[in-house]
Order: C-alpha cells, then structure tokens, then sequence
C-alpha cells in the first residue's frame, strides 16, 4: 500500500492569534462590534455569532448536500432527492474569523479608513511573556496597573504616585497605564533592559519594534472553535465567548469620550487582562486533548485507527509502502467499502453494511477484491502513530 502525502483541506493558522497585516486589510465587514445582541442571546450581522462573517454555526456534518436532508460519509456520492445536489464533502468553517477593533475607527465598504477613534491599544500575549522576561512580572504589571488613589475632583493623585516611584530605581515608570506605556515604550524599554542587565538581549532585540508588540486589533476565532449551545434561553456561552464579550462590553465604556481619565486607563487595563486571559482559553482549548485538534483543526473527523504489531516488510514491500490486515482495512475504510457494495450490487445501505459486517466474521473474498481494487485505484494515505510518514 503505497503511501501519500496528505494535504490536509482546512488548518489552523496560528497567525490569527498574533498581529497580523492580513488580518488588518480585512474589510470593516469583518469587524465585530455588536456585543449587546450576545448579551441578549440573538445574532446579529457584526455579532459574534454572525452568519455572514462565520458561516452557519448549526453546519456539523462534514459531508452534505446543499439542503441537509442527506448528511454524514455514509451517504458520500449520493444525489439529494430534494435539492438535487450531490453528497460531498462540505470542509469546515476553520479559517473564517472576523476582529474586534479596539481604536474604535470608521471604514468605508471597502476597508478604507475615514476617520480615527479613540480607542486604545492592548499588548500581544507572545511579546507581553517576552517583556515579562526584560522589564520583570512584576515591574511590567506595576507599570500597565492604573492607581486608584484619586483627588476630591476625581482625578488621579499625580503627588502619590511620584512618591511611589521614587522609592526604588525598579518602580520608576510604575502606574503609567497602558496608555502611558505605550508612549513611552522605547524609553521605557530601553531603561529596564539596561537596569536588568544584557542576559535578555534576544528578547530585547525582538520587542525594539513597538508595531510588533501592541496591537488595536484582536482576532475572533471560528465559531467552530468556540462552540456555543442553543437552549431554550438563548445560547450558552463557552469560556472562549465570554471572553469576548466582556472585551466588547469594555469597549462600549471606551466610546464615552467625556469618561475621565482614570476610569479609561482602568478599562483598557481590563480589556488587557481579558485578552491574556482569552489568549490562554485559546491555546488550552488548541492543545488539550478535548476533541477540537482531532475533530475541527486536523480537517477531517478521523472515525477509525487501528493498533496493531509492527514487524518485518515482506520481499518485494517498497521503503515507502506498509501492508495492512484485512481487518484492520475492513475497519479503517468502512465508508467506503459500505458505499462501493451499495453501489456495485445495487442494494440499500443497511444491506451492504450488513454484508460489510459479515465479512468482519468471516474472510469475504468478494470484499478483498474491493480493496485491492481501492488501493489499485487510489494511493491510499495511511499516518502512522508517533511519526508521520508521508511520500
């Protein structure tokens, strides 16, 4: 059995979680910006839930024709009698994704800008663990923390923060906010690289580019990756959505032009802590073993694998192929081979798989020929555990 290269039809781009220009050039269509109608357990066409920018989020099957009624592998190939459309293959709603656009701009319909907001800036998760790393954990969270120390007219009390940064060399640009942090970024930096020592010069040499470490964009994943359930309540919301929506609601506070200083410093320094906390969801929920890598990243929904004993190649098995039992075939191929009895000896489904039942039990010559056939036909992909061996 001769095996082949894999192209896997729908991946996940690791890029949507950094600064991206792609991600920027997208259409103003793509920006999410509704997150009252989440509150209120309806869709909307800029929510987070909207069809047009994620697809149908009720779209489960991978295989289907254009109406639903004949949905799953088992019907692959067939024609709907209802719409009258094939049974294929529909791929998933992986690589579709929509931002949240913190500076609060306006964009005309084809992604131009017409005028600038006032929103804010967050910083990146990669380059925020890098900057842990050269201005110190918790010389970087003093820095971006907002004092709530305040005068009788409400504004922040200058004359107490001075006194706190004069205490130690370390705290000197201690409660400057976000805000503030990002103004004096390079001088900021620049000073905390040389008090800490050159042992961070890579990391150092890495955050010189402001552009690189802050962002006024933050990419909303495939709802496929953030799965929500419908109940008789409106939806249920996994954590990854409520991230996201408590992103948005602090962004409503940041459209109050005439909020005073230190209650915007305090929501932008929120909506800091919530896209790291959505940072994490994000890649737990990637790299867990909870279903999303083998069932949604992978492409396909990989039904069957089989185990069995590794052991010396027959004469005259090439470097590039294995050999596989008949069961194990039998079983990894079940779809298929189901599909080609049903259309081959003109039967109903349950009737070839009943016929692919019975040659589990006993060997079924008729059967064999069908897979000989199949790898004839095709160069079968098979991956194998540990390593994946691909020609």
């Amino acid at each position: 059995m001769k095996l082949e290269r894999i192209v896997l039809k729908s991946q996940f781009n690791p890029n949507l979680l950094v600064t991206s220009a792609e991600i920027f050039s997208k259409k103003s269509t793509t920006v999410i910006a509704d997150g009252v109608q989440v509150d209120q357990k309806k869709f909307s066409e800029n929510g987070l839930f909207s069809k047009r920018i994620f697809g149908d989020m009720d779209s489960k099957e991978e295989y289907s024709c254009d109406c639903g009624h004949l949905h799953g592998k088992f019907y692959e190939g067939m024609v709907c009698q209802k719409c009258n459309t094939q049974v294929t293959f529909i791929g998933l709603n992986i690589n579709k994704y929509g931002w949240i656009d913190l500076s609060l701009s306006k964009y005309d319909e084809n992604g131009a800008l017409i005028e600038e907001g006032n929103g804010c800036h967050v910083i990146e998760y990669i380059p925020y663990l890098q900057l842990e790393k050269v201005i110190g954990r918790e010389n970087l969270r003093n820095i971006i923390h907002v004092r709530n120390t305040i005068t009788i007219t409400g504004e922040l009390d200058t004359e107490e923060v001075e006194r706190l940064r004069a205490e130690t060399p370390e705290a000197k640009y201690y409660y400057l906010g976000i805000e503030g942090f990002f103004e004096k970024y390079d001088e900021v930096l620049e000073y905390y690289y040389t008090l800490r020592g050159e042992k961070y010069s890579d990391f150092y040499t890495f955050l010189k580019n402001r552009d690189e470490v802050f962002t006024d964009k933050i990419p909303v994943i495939s709802i496929i990756l953030r799965p929500a359930m419908r109940t008789a309540d409106g939806l249920k919301l996994d954590d990854i959505n409520i991230k996201y929506q408590n992103i948005l609601k602090n962004l409503e506070i940041l459209k109050d032009v005439n909020s005073i200083k230190i209650i915007r410093d305090s929501t932008i320094e929120q909506i800091q802590a919530e896209f790291m906390l959505l940072s994490e969801e994000i890649l737990e929920a990637v790299k867990s073993k909870s279903g999303i890598i083998r069932n949604q990243i992978c492409g396909t929904r990989i039904n069957f694998s089989a185990r069995n004993i590794i052991s010396p190649a027959l004469a005259g098995i090439k470097i590039d192929e294995v050999v596989l039992p008949y069961l194990t075939f039998l079983e990894l191929y079940k779809f298929e081979i189901i599909n080609i009895i049903r259309r081959t000896e003109n039967i109903s489904l349950k009737e070839a798989e009943d016929k692919w039942y019975f040659a589990s039990l006993k060997f079924d010559e008729k059967i064999h020929k069908i897979m000989k056939k199949m790898i004839s036909d095709n160069e079968i992909g098979v991956i194998l555990n540990r390593k994946m061996i691909a020609a």
